[in-house]
């Protein structure tokens, strides 16, 4: 009996078509780029290969910067520095800070003295778009921490501190002949039961000439600035010699 095959497609047929489909696909994308015309090219050039282009540019440099920021420009801080309720410009902030690693014989290639602001006063954190709380949570972290080595701030913040025992007793921290040099100067908290041997625990620096200097442009906030060591810093030696860089006049020498 013979079989009906009308109307059928082939095995041939069938593997002809699937052939030349399969050739078609084989064409490499080279030579499909051969046969677009220069408006079809730039077309899917913007569709194809662009997002990826720029996608890979995006994350090359972002590695780039990552590892300049991290590994190139990376520095150690080797001194850190509250200064409380003052309003100092950056870049100021920036030289001083450069001008005193250099006083000290330190590399600023390689190393850093951080000089950063912070507020407890409301009135003067909203101006600069600060968060007290924040700021006092901030310097409490660093100082349980023994990562911060002094504060310049008013006499009522260092009352605080005092009071927590976190400040230097400078009669154990300078020489006679500074304490003799300083004493124009020295910070005595005045309340008797937390001071009674009136032990001086500050240096006011209303007079330093490179402490004013910061505030060419302005006045400073705090009429009454005074830098204290920080009982649990490991840097006391960095903050000596930043006392004596901050009074020029009265130490000649490092």
């Amino acid at each position: 009996m013979a079989l009906n095959t009308k109307g059928k497609k082939t095995s041939l047929k069938e593997d002809a078509l699937i052939y030349e489909k399969r050739k078609e696909d084989t064409i490499s994308g080279k030579q499909r780029w051969k046969t677009l015309s220069g408006k079809e090219r730039l077309t899917q050039f913007k569709d194809y290969y662009l997002p990826a282009i720029v996608v890979v540019v995006f994350a090359a440099g972002i590695v780039g910067y990552l590892f300049y920021h991290d590994f190139i420009t990376r520095k150690d801080i080797i001194y850190q520095c509250a200064i409380i309720n003052d309003v100092i410009p950056e870049d100021t902030l920036r030289t001083f800070s450069t001008d005193y690693l250099s006083f000290t014989g330190h590399d600023n290639e390689k190393e850093a003295a951080s000089f950063h602001l912070y507020y407890n006063n409301p009135e003067l954190a909203s101006k600069v778009h600060a968060s007290p709380s924040n700021d006092t949570q901030q310097i409490s972290a660093f100082i349980f921490a023994n990562e911060l080595d002094s504060m310049i701030a008013d006499s009522e913040t260092l009352q605080v501190y005092h009071k927590s025992k976190l400040l230097m007793d400078l009669s154990l921290y300078l020489t006679e002949e500074e304490q003799k040099k300083l004493e124009p100067f020295l910070y005595y908290p005045e309340n008797k039961a937390q001071n009674p041997d009136k032990k001086p625990f500050g240096i006011k620096l209303n007079k330093s000439s490179k402490y004013l200097s910061l505030f060419v442009q302005s006045k400073p906030y705090t009429s009454d600035p005074i830098i204290s060591v920080l009982i649990n810093s490991k840097n006391k030696d960095l903050t000596h010699k930043l006392i004596t860089y901050l009074f020029p006049d009265i130490f000649t020498n490092p």
